[in-house]
């Protein structure tokens, strides 16, 4: 990707963000993203230097499996992928939104100048003619208008300045949708990753939230007769068999680091979604307010014209 690209990529980011949002951005792509790929080294080894006490071909592998049933890196990754998807759409989104509305003028502006330049023609031509008598002047045409679109005044707080950019109602509604849909894929993220601690922490019965699975035990008891899964019962006596964890203290702290990143992202969204909302909320509002003045003060001037002609 060639870096005209990507000045083009940020400055379509920056163009409707808000403070809130470029926090969140710096968040999501430079504290979530990068410790990602410097950590990938605490778990690159983890199927290697999984040990259990046992020999038997295979149990190895199906603890591992059960233990781990994706890997926390890759579950990462793609959780950034879906929340910043919803970012992008939008971004695209609106770009197309501003090539239609700058097609519309550009194809105005065209019909115009093509008008302009045809009555210049005729009135060059009339002007020539050595009897004018009984011949009509050409009338200069009237300039076509673009259609009013919606503009609104975007603050930009990381570049000092500001830009008028194209707000219709589609915009606006893509841009409060996009926000509900982040902090819905960032709520399952940890409700998933939570799913995800309670494999690692042999929890059983499973449920729907267990914060005391936010842990890394280093001692894995791998369940040989756990329902819904095929039976382990050629891996050895008993109702566990106990494998050992590497680097337990460096993944809980890579753990609590990423969920302490993926809260901070939910407030700035919950902030960020809570000032969207109230903006076109007082904007509606002082529409309204404004129609009905505008009406009352019709109705009563409508009212002092009839009393004047009595």
């Amino acid at each position: 990707m060639s870096l005209g690209t990507i000045e083009l990529m940020s400055k379509m980011m920056l163009k409707y963000q808000t403070p809130m949002v470029g926090l969140w951005h710096c968040l999501t792509f430079i504290g979530r993203l990068l410790p990602i790929n410097i950590c990938q080294g605490i778990y690159g080894d983890d199927q290697y230097m999984f040990k259990c006490d046992t020999m038997h071909t295979g149990c190895l592998q199906l603890c591992f499996n059960r233990h781990s049933p994706i890997s926390h890196v890759r579950f990462f990754n793609m959780l950034i992928l879906f929340i910043g998807l919803p970012k992008i759409l939008f971004h695209l989104y609106a770009a197309k939104m501003d090539g239609r509305v700058q097609k519309s003028t550009l194809r105005i502006q065209k019909s115009n100048q093509e008008a302009m330049k045809k009555w210049q023609e005729d009135m060059t031509a009339y002007q020539q003619l050595t009897e004018k008598e009984g011949r009509i002047i050409p009338a200069k045409p009237e300039p076509i208008k673009a259609p009013e679109t919606k503009k609104k005044i975007m603050r930009n707080t990381y570049q000092g300045n500001a830009a008028e950019v194209n707000w219709p109602t589609t915009i606006a509604r893509a841009h409060v949708l996009h926000f509900i849909i982040i902090f819905i894929i960032e709520i399952f993220g940890l409700i998933a990753l939570n799913w995800l601690q309670q494999a690692q922490m042999s929890t059983y019965p499973r449920t729907f939230f267990d914060i005391e699975s936010y842990d890394v035990p280093e001692m894995y008891q791998c369940r040989l007769h756990e329902p819904g899964k095929p039976s382990l019962k050629n891996c050895g006596n008993g109702e566990f068999q106990y494998c050992y964890v590497t680097r337990p203290t460096e993944k809980k702290m890579f753990l609590y680091y990423m969920i302490t990143t993926s809260i901070v992202s939910i407030i700035l969204m919950t902030i960020d979604l809570i000032y969207v909302l109230q903006h076109h909320t007082r904007k509606r509002a002082t529409k309204k307010k404004t129609q009905q003045s505008i009406v009352k003060n019709g109705v009563e001037y409508h009212s002092m014209g009839k009393i004047s002609e009595k």
